[in-house]
Parts: structure tokens; C-alpha cells; sequence
């Protein structure tokens, strides 16, 4: 069974060993938070919330030894399988972003070989996958009320819809939260900590993309039906959502996202000509770029949407 006395047993255990040798044996302290990561996968998550357990992994945020292991374990208690509210409420209660936001920072050029953001940055990335896609659930349940208005086979439960509301605005405000931090990590010389947060930043890209289309959608659909005054609730109750205070566009971090992304793109600080090279156009082509493909791609994407 996921939750049984044995279970919780071996996850003191685990906890309470990694601060119990961690002055005699710093190797055998790493190797409990670790194997504790990938214990976590398959427990009761009640078990690893537990107000004790969750207490001693942050604390042990402040060892710098300890830190990547306690952020592989944190990094799998976001993991776990739920549906997006369950997800947001799940992140809010254990004060998650609040915790990632106060992580350590590394100057973004630094020379040294490994950076906290390497360890961070997987994890920050997950949550801000799932707090867009919160988001984006959102979004599709008021496409979806629509069509119930106009469908009556379209079934939407109003305290459904109150529920993903409530965690929608819940995900917004993390997501501005802690959006600065994504950003610092993805502007990283490190390339272990900025490609791992790439997946995160390419969605949040796309969401602005589908907003743009949306708001390019509407001006068609005004200048269609401008001449006959056309105007359902549906489309009154949309509009003052949008107007209500909290409602997320990506497009607000548009230029920030877009510093970051032109960070990327720029040579390595080491990167010189070859004085002796007599095709130095042909050896800026073929060089690889910082961020590599991932990169170059989001660039393409971005740019056409910050000019409109």
C-alpha cells in the first residue's frame, strides 16, 4: 500500500538520517535526500506533506551540499499526477513559489562550473508549466461556456467553472510571482540551468501567440458585425472578465521575455574572430549560438509578436 506505518517510517527515516550524518559523511546525507526523490513518486503524497517532513526539506534548502538533492525531492512532489486546481491548490498550500522565489541567485556570467540554477531550474520549470496550463484550462472552460450558450448538448457545471476560476487567478498571480525567477535562470551563461527552463518559456510564448490571435480574431469579428449590433451575455460576461482585476496576459511580460530570449542569442563572452580566417561571415553561421536551436526557434516566434 502507498500509505502504510512503514511507508512514513522509512521517509523519517530518510529525512532524519540526511541531517543526522551530515557532519560525519556529506556523500551518505545527499544519498537519503535522493533516494527519498525517487521514493516520492509512488507514495501517498499526504505522506511527504506531512507538516514535519515538509519542514525538514526546507531547511535543508540552506545547505548548500544538500540543496540539489532537496530540490530533486521538490521537484518530484510537483510531479505527482492531479488535475490542474488540485495542482495549484497543492502549490499554494506548501508555499512553493515563495520558497523558489528566495532561492540564491548566481550572477548571470559567472565563470563557475556548477550554479544553485542547475539545481532550481527543472523544478521551476515544471510549476510554471503547470501554472500556465492551469491558466489555459481556464481559458478553454470559457470557450466552452460559449458553446453551452448556444449548444444545448454542452453540459458546463457552474461550481466547476467557479473552482477553475478561483485556481485560474490562484495560477496568475504565481505565475507573475514567479515568472522574474524563470526569466534570471533562462538569462543564465549557464546552459544546464537555461535550457531547462526552455520547455516552460516556449509555452508561455505560445500563450501569448494564441492571445494575439484572439485579440486579432475579435477586430475581425467587430468590423463583421458592427453594422448589426450583435451582443449575447456570453460575450458581456467575457468582456468584464477581462476587465476584472487579476486577469493574466502574457503579454504583460512581453519585453522582459524578449530581453531574455536576445540574451541567448548572443555569443559566448570567449567568442573572437580568427584574424587569420578569411571567411569570418561563414565562421559566424556555423557557430553554434548559446542557446542553440531551442533558442533560435523561440527568437523567430517572439520577435514577429513583440513588433504588432
Amino acid at each position: 500500500m502507498r500509505q502504510t506505518s512503514t511507508t512514513q517510517d522509512i521517509v523519517q527515516f530518510l529525512i532524519r538520517s540526511s541531517s543526522s550524518v551530515r557532519q560525519l559523511d556529506e556523500n551518505i546525507s545527499q544519498m537519503c535526500l535522493s533516494t527519498l526523490a525517487q521514493y516520492i513518486g509512488w507514495i501517498d503524497i499526504n505522506i511527504i506533506l506531512h507538516e514535519t517532513t515538509l519542514h525538514n526539506l526546507y531547511r535543508n534548502l540552506s545547505d548548500e551540499i544538500l540543496f540539489p538533492a532537496v530540490c530533486s525531492c521538490l521537484l518530484e512532489i510537483v510531479k505527482k499526477g492531479m488535475d490542474s486546481v488540485t495542482k495549484v491548490n497543492l502549490l499554494q498550500s506548501i508555499n512553493l513559489v515563495d520558497i523558489v522565489s528566495q532561492m540564491p541567485e548566481t550572477a548571470p556570467d559567472t565563470d563557475q562550473e556548477t550554479v544553485p540554477e542547475d539545481s532550481y531550474g527543472p523544478l521551476l520549470n515544471l510549476m510554471l508549466l503547470e501554472l500556465l496550463e492551469c491558466w489555459l484550462c481556464y481559458e478553454g472552460c470559457l470557450h466552452l461556456e460559449s458553446i453551452s450558450e448556444r449548444n444545448i448538448d454542452a453540459v458546463v457545471s457552474p461550481s466547476a467553472t467557479k473552482e477553475m476560476e478561483h485556481a485560474a487567478y490562484l495560477a496568475a498571480s504565481m505565475i507573475r510571482r514567479i515568472l522574474p525567477k524563470a526569466l534570471h535562470v533562462f538569462s543564465h551563461t549557464s546552459q544546464i540551468a537555461a535550457m531547462s527552463v526552455l520547455p516552460a518559456m516556449s509555452r508561455w510564448v505560445s500563450l501569448m501567440k494564441a492571445e494575439m490571435h484572439k485579440e486579432r480574431d475579435k477586430d475581425k469579428d467587430k468590423d463583421r458585425h458592427d453594422a448589426v449590433s450583435v451582443a449575447d451575455s456570453h460575450t458581456e460576461m467575457t468582456k468584464s472578465l477581462l476587465m476584472k482585476p487579476g486577469y493574466y496576459y502574457a503579454r504583460e511580460h512581453l519585453e522582459a521575455v524578449l530581453t531574455a530570449v536576445c540574451i541567448q542569442m548572443q555569443y559566448p563572452p570567449d567568442f573572437e574572430f580568427d584574424a587569420d580566417d578569411e571567411d569570418e561571415v561563414e565562421t559566424m553561421e556555423v557557430r553554434p549560438r548559446k542557446g542553440g536551436k531551442g533558442v533560435n526557434e523561440l527568437f523567430h516566434v517572439h520577435c514577429p509578436l513583440a513588433g504588432k
